[in-house]
This record gives C-alpha cells, sequence and structure tokens, in this order.
C-alpha cells in the first residue's frame, strides 16, 4: 500500500538545512576536506561543493530535487554550489519566518514574487548598485603568448595578473591555500598556449574544455609540485611494438589512425557451405580458401595478407599505426618485421584529437589508406609518468600541450582535474555572453546602417525593439569583484535602496511588496559572509566596514584613472585602489577575484530551485517492482525509492 506524506514548510527547510549542514565543513576560507567512505572501502577526500552533494545517498525526493539543481547550475558555470546552498536554506528561513503559521501555500507565493523579481529587476539592481564598483577583465591580456621553454612566472608577476587571481580564488576554494597558485598557473598557461590571436577568446577555452579528458594526464603518488605542462599530445597507451626503425633527423614521422571496427588488422573468416570465404585485414581483398586444404594454407594467406597490408603502409612512408581495436599476435608480428610501430586500444576522443591537431583524416580500413590520412610528426617515443608509460607524440604545424596532474592519492588527483575543469566552465560562463552580446552590437550596428535612421527615444536599457539588449546584456560578464564577500556587502546595501525608495504596498493581487522581497533577499545575501568570517562577530563587521572604505576608493580610482567597468581590462586604478585598501586588514582572500556575472546567475538558480521545492505538496512513497528496464537496471541498488 502507498504511503502518503503531506509536506509541510518545516520539512522542506529542515531537509535543505541537513545539506546546508553537510557543506558548511568544507566552505570558507577555513573550510576542510570532506572524507567519504565508499561502498567499497575506499575513502574520498574532497572539498568540492558539487562533489559532495552529488556523493551522498539521498533518499528524501525533495533533498534530490537541490542536489540536482545544484548540478545542473554548476555544469554550467563549474563553481557556486556551496554558496547556492547557503543561500536556499537562508532563504527558506526567511521565508519561513514571514509566512503565516508556516503556510507553505503562503511560502509558496513568496518564492514566485522573489522569482518574478530576479527576472525582471535584480539585473538593474545589480547594473546600479553593483557594476560601477566592478572592473572588466580582458581576456586577451590574461591569455599573453610566452614561451613554453621559458621559466615559469615569478610570484611577483602571477599576483600582478588579474585572470591568475581569478584562477587563484576559484582553487584556493576546492584545493585549498596549497596548490591553489600552482594548478591557477598551470590553468592559465595552458590556455594560453593553446591561444591564438586571431581567435575569439573563448575559443581555446572551449576546446581545451571538451578535450580536457585527452589533456590531460592523471599521476598518483607524487607530491602535486611536480604538476607541469609537456609540449605535444600524451596518448594514454604504451606500444605494443616499437621496432625503432632508424629515422633520418630531417625526415619527419608519418602516423595513421585507425579507428572504428575496420581497425583489426587480422583477417575476417565466414563459413559459406563448403567454401571459407577470408576477408583481407581492413578492406585487402579476400579470398576462398579450401577447408580441406588445412590450418597451414589458411595461415600462409593471412600472413601474406597481413604483410601486404604492412606493406602498403610502409609504401606511404608510415611507421606508426595508431589503432582503436584490439590487435592479434599475427598482426602484430608482421607490424614487427616491417618496422612499424603499433598502439592499441587508444581511446576514441583521443584519436579525435589527434586527427584535429595533425590534420590528417582517420582511417576505417588499413587497406585503403591514402595520402590524406597521413598526419606528419616531429617526434613519437615513450613517456613515464609515474608508474605508466605512454606514447607521447608532437606536431609541425602546431604546439600544443598537454597537462600533468599529480598527487598523492588518486582522489588528489581526480579533485584536481574536476578543478581544472570546472575553472574552465567558469571562465566559459564569464566570456561567452560577452561575446554573444558584442556579436549581436556589431550585427545590429551593421543592420541599423543599411536602413534609414528613425527617431528613437533616447534612453532605453530593455524594450520591445529587436536591437535592444537582453536584460543580462545589461551586465558586462567580464566584471570582476574583490573576492571575500565583496558583491553579497554592495548587492546588499543595493537592495535596501530598492526597497526604501518603492512603495510599500503590495502587489496586486499578492502579499509582499517589492520593499519586503529585497529585505528578504539582502538578508539572505549576508549569510554568506557571515560564514566566510565565522572565526567571530568582529571580523564579520571589520569587513562590512571595510567593504564601505573600498567602495569610496574604488570610485575614486575609477575617477582619476578613468577605467570603468570597461576599462583597461587588466583590473584597472580603482581596482588595485580597492584591493589595496584592505589587504591588510582582511588576509590573503583579498588578493583574489570573483565574477559578478557568475553570481548573477547563481542567485537566478537558487530563485528556480527554491521556487520548485516549495511547489511540491505530497510525497508518493513507491515500492518499486523488479520489472525495471535493462538500461535503467543498475541506476539505484535500493529496494525503497520516492517519487
Amino acid at each position: 500500500m502507498q504511503q502518503v506524506e503531506h509536506l509541510h514548510l518545516q520539512h522542506v527547510v529542515q531537509t535543505v538545512c541537513v545539506l546546508e549542514g553537510v557543506i558548511l565543513r568544507s566552505f570558507g576560507p577555513d573550510g576542510g576536506q570532506v572524507l567519504f567512505t565508499r561502498d567499497t572501502g575506499q575513502l574520498m577526500l574532497s572539498r568540492s561543493g558539487k562533489h559532495i552533494l552529488t556523493s551522498l545517498q539521498l533518499d528524501h525526493p525533495l533533498a534530490r530535487t537541490v542536489v540536482e539543481c545544484v548540478w545542473k547550475h554548476s555544469a554550467v558555470t563549474g563553481d557556486g554550489s556551496k554558496t547556492f546552498i547557503l543561500l536556499l536554506a537562508s532563504l527558506l528561513r526567511g521565508i519561513q519566518t514571514a509566512a503565516s503559521k508556516g503556510s507553505i501555500a503562503s511560502a509558496r507565493h513568496t518564492a514566485e514574487e522573489l522569482l518574478a523579481f530576479g527576472l525582471d529587476e535584480l539585473v538593474e539592481v545589480i547594473r546600479v548598485g553593483v557594476v560601477p564598483h566592478a572592473a572588466a577583465l580582458s581576456l586577451e591580456s590574461g591569455w599573453e603568448r610566452r614561451d613554453p621553454e621559458a621559466p615559469p612566472h615569478s610570484d611577483a608577476h602571477a599576483d600582478a595578473c588579474p585572470v591568475r587571481r581569478l584562477l587563484a580564488t576559484f582553487f584556493y576554494t576546492r584545493l585549498g591555500r596549497t596548490h591553489s597558485q600552482l594548478v591557477s598557473r598551470l590553468t592559465r598557461d595552458l590556455i594560453s598556449l593553446w591561444s591564438r590571436p586571431a581567435d575569439p577568446p573563448s575559443l581555446p577555452l572551449r576546446f581545451v574544455e571538451r578535450n580536457f579528458a585527452a589533456l590531460h594526464t592523471p599521476v598518483c603518488g607524487f607530491p602535486a609540485g611536480g604538476s607541469r605542462l609537456v609540449e605535444g599530445q600524451v596518448i594514454h597507451r604504451d606500444f605494443a611494438t616499437w621496432p625503432r626503425p632508424p629515422q633520418p633527423a630531417a625526415r619527419p614521422i608519418r602516423a595513421v589512425a585507425l579507428v572504428g571496427a575496420g581497425g583489426s588488422l587480422q583477417p575476417s573468416v565466414r563459413s559459406d557451405g563448403a567454401v571459407l570465404r577470408v576477408g583481407g585485414p581492413g578492406g585487402v581483398p579476400g579470398a576462398e580458401v579450401d577447408p580441406e586444404g588445412g590450418v597451414l594454407k589458411y595461415s600462409a594467406w593471412a600472413e601474406g595478407a597481413l604483410a601486404g597490408a604492412m606493406g602498403g603502409l610502409r609504401g606511404l612512408g608510415v611507421t606508426l599505426l595508431l589503432s582503436a581495436g584490439k590487435q592479434s599476435e599475427a598482426a602484430l608480428a608482421a607490424a614487427r618485421r616491417a618496422g612499424v610501430s603499433v598502439v592499441e586500444c587508444v581511446d576514441e576522443e583521443e584519436l579525435a584529437l589527434f586527427a584535429q591537431l595533425s590534420g590528417a583524416r582517420p582511417a576505417a580500413e588499413c587497406g585503403r589508406v591514402g595520402r590524406e590520412h597521413v598526419a606528419q610528426l616531429t617526434f613519437c617515443k615513450p613517456i613515464v609518468l609515474g608508474a605508466h608509460r605512454y606514447v607521447h607524440v608532437a606536431f609541425p604545424a602546431a604546439r600544443p600541450h598537454s597537462l600533468v596532474l599529480c598527487g598523492a592519492g588518486e582522489g588528489q588527483v581526480e579533485q584536481g582535474a574536476r578543478a581544472v575543469r570546472d575553472a574552465l566552465r567558469m571562465l566559459l560562463a564569464m566570456w561567452e555572453p560577452w561575446q554573444r552580446a558584442t556579436g549581436d552590437e556589431h550585427d545590429a550596428s551593421r543592420r541599423a546602417s543599411s536602413r534609414p535612421r528613425t527617431p528613437r527615444r533616447p534612453c532605453a536599457e530593455t524594450g520591445s525593439d529587436g536591437d535592444a539588449p537582453s536584460r543580462e546584456g545589461a551586465l558586462d560578464s567580464r566584471g570582476v569583484l574583490p573576492a571575500g564577500g565583496e558583491f553579497e556587502f554592495l548587492l546588499h546595501r543595493a537592495l535596501i535602496g530598492r526597497g526604501q525608495a518603492r512603495p510599500a504596498a503590495a502587489a496586486p493581487g499578492g502579499e509582499s511588496g517589492v520593499p519586503a522581497l529585497c529585505q528578504l533577499l539582502a538578508d539572505a545575501l549576508l549569510s554568506v559572509p557571515r560564514h566566510i568570517y565565522s572565526q567571530g562577530p568582529r571580523h564579520f563587521l571589520q569587513a562590512q566596514r571595510l567593504s564601505l572604505v573600498r567602495s569610496a576608493a574604488l570610485c575614486s580610482g575609477l575617477q582619476r584613472g578613468g577605467s570603468g567597468s570597461g576599462g583597461d581590462g587588466g583590473g584597472g586604478g580603482g581596482l588595485r585602489v580597492s584591493l589595496a585598501a584592505g589587504e591588510q586588514s582582511r588576509g590573503a582572500s583579498d588578493a583574489g577575484l570573483e565574477s559578478v556575472f557568475c553570481k548573477y546567475q547563481l542567485i537566478l538558480a537558487v530563485l528556480q530551485c527554491l521556487c520548485s521545492v516549495l511547489r511540491a505538496d505530497t510525497v508518493l512513497h513507491v515500492r518499486k517492482t523488479s520489472r525495471a528496464s535493462p538500461q535503467h537496471a543498475g541506476d539505484d541498488d535500493d529496494d525503497d525509492d520516492e517519487r
């Protein structure tokens, strides 16, 4: 019999507060690692909010809904999981206090009003109250080209780079103080080495993010300080055969990548009555073999077919064969005699990246290899990373680099890899909207110049005109502020000012007016810096007071230096004044930066999740049947489930 559970507001608050208690262990500059023990007995350490939440075995459907919202938001922006839970819990507590008799219907109405306010007015509040205090980063200056053979930058130069400071703040919350500077430098150098002057700023970010699995190599059992960049591509397989044929110094190495089922060099055999029809390796013409001729006759023919296939490769000058499939011993022996090195069972993603970097097309059949399938390499050699030996190749037309991440254990290496990939997503969330907005503005100006001009009203931030920017377009997504609660302090004051400027009358048909909504959201925002400076109330009040000092110093510096939100892009004079006003009093977190646009996206995601969890009225506890579909049979090992 189905069990029915009617939800009350108190149940929702308690569920989210349990998640809040979990992530608070790793929140803030003094947060630690969370230790998990898997069913296999393996230990897992992590400071990533998304990883911690998704690793929990949650039974309640509301908790699963919240974690799913967090996962979707982090998959786009790469960050904000812990702040997401803090804001959601604080908003729910505020709504519970304001709701009449804990009514979930009243709480639902307030949540819907908050979401409407966030979609309609929040961007304007941020534009007026926060953006003037921010500085815009220039991705082009952040990815300045450098010689990969040159020694690494000094710490003083690292601190002067705003992009490095943005990345250092991100990694500080994920990896701690010890490794944040190292990983931020490696991430910045990796992207800069993949960028080209003619490409748009987000192109190298998107390329590295999509191919990150093939562009990084985890190495366990070594200190994290051994992490580095290596030129070329590291293929995560060892040589099956490596005869090391002599190569002239000036002659490039030629390679072919075999993908799909045609990558096997072994002849195929099928029975057709009394005749065995033998297909050649990878498309080589086959033959009919009489079964009475015996195994020796077939073996001789197969050996000749393999030798013919290898001869065709050698005729094209190919000395390296990368194969997606597993090769037989006979095929490897034929390759060894022909002087062809073979790397088998290569991942499809690595083969696709190899083809993209070399400019050669992957071959589907070994017997149909043409010159368009032959790639030129500057070198091909083994490389030992940790306890494994891999294949290391480099290309003459491009100078790609791969990231080697070292760590004491598997969990530490995986944590570093996830942090780098999330940092790439965070940077993409900052620069892709700006590129779309600037591209739309350029298209709009071209369309406007090609048609007669008509008088327009002088103001209009948003409107129904197709050329007008969207609400998000009013924000420069490249804007950054000093880390450590600066955004929350500024937006808190801006919301209080907006509420005081609006009438206190309730909205039509509603229960809450704009002042009440602004006060509710402003109070929730302060929960973030309160947890950051949780050492004592004095630290929080001092940080709030210094925020006012930095705001005044920043405005003064912007007026003198003339670098506004669209300034020099490298963190202009106003931003330096802002940081200098508080660095001596607030600690290491002041040297970092955080994105205004990602914070705005975070608040919208929290408000949408708030509406989702408060729309539920009833939970049905359903006993799962044993007739599970094959594709979902392994999704959940529990016997009971809640829908």
